[in-house]
């Protein structure tokens, strides 16, 4: 059987994952792995990444990762609020690097490891001591 191509952000075997970083709200400063195939963002304590945001449904969103190609997807779960990637109200869109991703009053950077980050990884609207760097990595799985 042919090899697929490999895709942009598909890691290669046994390399690190791409993770979100916690760029506002009660877990800024937080990185968290993305380290299974499906994560789910709510305000719900059984989601794997549980958000203390009034802004956000129990159930809020979710990033798959294709087990085929290895990208990542997010994909709204209708929530109230919506969910966006890069200032966009999305229903489902392929992430790619540096993606800003908002939920509620929550955002996260999309990050792929060994990659630039663009401008610092700031926002355009943030000043550079809006965030710390100083929490240390956590899965998704708490």
């Amino acid at each position: 059987m042919p090899d697929e191509p490999a895709s942009h952000n598909a890691p290669p075997a046994g390399a690190e994952r791409p993770y979100l970083l916690v760029r506002s709200g009660a877990l800024s400063g937080t990185r968290i792995d993305l380290d299974q195939d499906e994560v789910v963002i709510g305000r719900n304590p059984g989601s794997d990444i549980t958000v203390p945001d009034e802004g956000l449904s129990r159930e809020h969103a979710v990033i798959l990762r294709d087990p085929r190609t290895g990208v990542f997807s997010i994909e709204d779960l209708q929530s109230s609020n919506g969910t966006k990637v890069n200032g966009k109200r999305i229903r489902s869109v392929e992430l790619c690097h540096d993606d800003e991703i908002q939920v509620g009053q929550t955002r996260f950077r999309y990050l792929e490891p060994g990659l630039p980050v663009a401008s610092g990884g700031l926002h355009p609207d943030e000043d550079d001591d809006t965030v710390a760097f100083t929490t240390p990595p956590v899965s998704a799985d708490g």
